[in-house]
């Protein structure tokens, strides 16, 4: 890199950029790998729901990007088909079905999405609200009868329910 007076000093970093193009196609791939080779065994674990949340959102950002890619296809296709001259039929052809594979798979991960979307929504309602785990909730039991939906006529009422500005009868204001 020799400079010269009143010449620009550059650095040509094509590698550079090639490499960190190469690090962004990465993670895509990995997550097609991820979805085409399991959806969720049993044998995975647990995970946290900030995990699967961002799952989530790779799933649906490939899926993003793969619709945006057909778009442009069908775009490509639609310039094609309106060419009055040298009409191209057989690109026109393997243009459309390279766009009917796409849309195939854009479908399946779709459904896949959805599959995974409401296998995690029954396993939130699984364990969020269960009338047995109520029963053994210590902290239900701090609640105001009236929080719990119980109505029972001989439980006392809390002071700020009948209009009381007392906290106690014990220590008047």
């Amino acid at each position: 890199m020799n400079s010269r007076p009143g010449q620009a000093s550059y650095r040509d970093r094509t590698q550079e950029f090639l490499k960190a193009v190469e690090n962004l196609k990465t993670p895509f791939s990995l997550v097609a790998d991820a979805s085409s080779s399991s959806t969720g065994s049993i044998l995975e674990g647990p995970k946290s729901t900030a995990s699967n949340q961002s799952e989530f959102n790779r799933k649906a950002s490939k899926i993003g990007l793969g619709i945006h890619q057909t778009s442009q296809k069908l775009a490509k296709l639609a310039k094609c088909k309106t060419s009055v001259f040298d009409d191209p039929a057989v690109e026109i052809q393997e243009l459309t079905s390279v766009i009917k594979q796409d849309i195939t798979a854009l479908n399946s991960a779709v459904v896949d999405l959805q599959l995974n979307f409401k296998v995690h929504e029954n396993r939130r309602q699984l364990f969020s609200s269960s009338a047995a785990r109520d029963v053994a909730n210590p902290f239900l039991r701090q609640r105001p009868l009236s929080s719990r939906g119980i109505s029972d006529s001989n439980a006392p009422s809390a002071p700020w329910e009948n209009g009381s500005t007392h906290s106690s009868s014990l220590f008047p204001r």
